[in-house]
């Protein structure tokens, strides 16, 4: 609906004071656990334990960590893939200031040429297309391909895994670009 914003608590002993904070925040994690539960709440299984975390307008977070320590965890946390368990969590809804775009790893890249992967449907705007482009650091790569952004990518991808991220991370950003260009065109 048209909740403005998304907020889990397993712990009803809050503040009030995270509601007067809640203006600059974007998201916090307090004490959370995450993680999978039975519906006889007599097993519990923790992916991520007692996160505590918090981002406001304005600031960058970086999240680094060996592999294996929780970074894409982490992430699916906030986007609700994983459950919460214990703790608070609040995250802002930002659809339209600023979103959220999670590019996995491992991101699924159909059979076509590099540009209908990063296009995924969407209509052809060069200008917004060059902009992702380059954004996304796939100037060089798209240079460096015999027929350029028109190569043909098969079954085996015949691409580095860089390539397939920086194509994901294209896809991602094209897509929202032309979402906000849309609301700009309709007077939004």
């Amino acid at each position: 609906g048209g909740s403005s914003s998304s907020i889990h608590e397993k712990n009803n002993n809050k503040d009030d004071n995270v509601t007067e904070e809640r203006s600059n925040l974007i998201i916090k994690l307090e004490n959370a656990f995450f993680g999978t539960k039975r519906h006889d709440r007599r097993y519990e299984k923790y992916i991520l334990k007692n996160i505590n975390f918090s981002l406001e307008n304005n600031t960058l977070a970086i999240v680094i960590g060996n592999v294996g320590s929780g970074k894409t965890a982490f992430f699916e946390s906030i986007l609700g893939d994983i459950q919460l368990i214990h703790g608070f969590l609040y995250v802002k809804n930002v659809l339209y200031n600023m979103p959220i775009l999670y590019v996995p790893q491992n991101s699924w890249l159909s059979i076509g040429n590099i540009r209908s992967m990063i296009l995924f449907g969407n209509e052809y705007n060069s200008g917004i297309y060059r902009y992702t482009v380059e954004q996304s650091e796939l100037l060089n790569d798209i240079s460096s391909f015999k027929n350029g952004d028109m190569r043909y990518v098969n079954d085996d991808h015949n691409l580095s895994k860089g390539q397939k991220v920086r194509i994901s991370l294209a896809r991602a950003l094209y897509h929202h670009y032309m979402h906000l260009h849309k609301l700009s065109s309709n007077g939004e």
